[in-house]
């Protein structure tokens, strides 16, 4: 009988209790580290994915901070149809989407295509995004690119055509600007003023539109 009560007073005086406010407070901490990552996360893909929207000349770059809207964005960064914004709403068949859509945005910016394939890369994926959205006008080498060709070809330029954005000359096969990387669409026939691309008649001598001497 000594012993049991001995025992028992061993027992008492030993704090075998578990601290549940301790346990709160860890949880808690767990927690927020948690939200805090997944908050930084989603801030830093919708700002790289606002500035290369802003840098490829994409209109609406404030849907790179609303869900959904953020990958109806990359499909027009991208210039997709809107059937790649359903595919990328699909299980697995969003996975092989997202790699090619993410191949055009680096073309876009005048980086390799299979960057696309680094997108499915952990760190390797906020790398790409980062040097997408913070590096020079990709547009503007890429239209560079496309007008060099353009000059060693046999293709005849279009003469005293201009980019009304920025004034730089521009080929009857750019696409971009090669000075502004401004999206650029070239009329095949008739007269147009030279420094803003207004279509002009015959018996004119200034532009309508913009008063330029033609």
């Amino acid at each position: 009988m000594d012993k049991i009560l001995i025992a028992q007073d061993l027992l008492a005086k030993t704090n075998y209790g578990y601290n549940y406010n301790a346990g709160a407070g860890i949880g808690f901490l767990a927690f927020f580290l948690w939200f805090f990552f997944i908050a930084a996360f989603y801030a830093y893909s919708a700002l790289t994915l606002m500035l290369i929207a802003k840098k490829t000349n994409t209109p609406n770059a404030w849907m790179a901070w609303v869900p959904i809207l953020n990958m109806y964005l990359m499909c027009q960064i991208a210039g997709k149809s809107i059937l790649w914004f359903v595919l990328l709403l699909l299980p697995f068949i969003n996975i092989v989407a997202n790699v090619i859509l993410w191949a055009e945005i680096a073309q876009k910016r005048g980086k390799p295509g299979w960057w696309g394939i680094l997108m499915l890369v952990p760190i390797a994926n906020f790398i790409i995004m980062g040097i997408l959205a913070f590096s020079g006008s990709g547009v503007a080498v890429q239209a560079s690119k496309s007008r060099k060709s353009a000059v060693f070809s046999s293709a005849p330029a279009k003469k005293g055509m201009v980019c009304p954005k920025c004034g730089a000359s521009i080929l009857s096969s750019d696409k971009f600007c090669p000075g502004c990387g401004a999206k650029v669409a070239l009329k095949k026939e008739g007269r147009f003023c030279p420094k803003c691309g207004a279509k002009i008649k015959g018996a004119d001598k200034f532009c309508p539109d913009c008063g330029a001497r033609v």
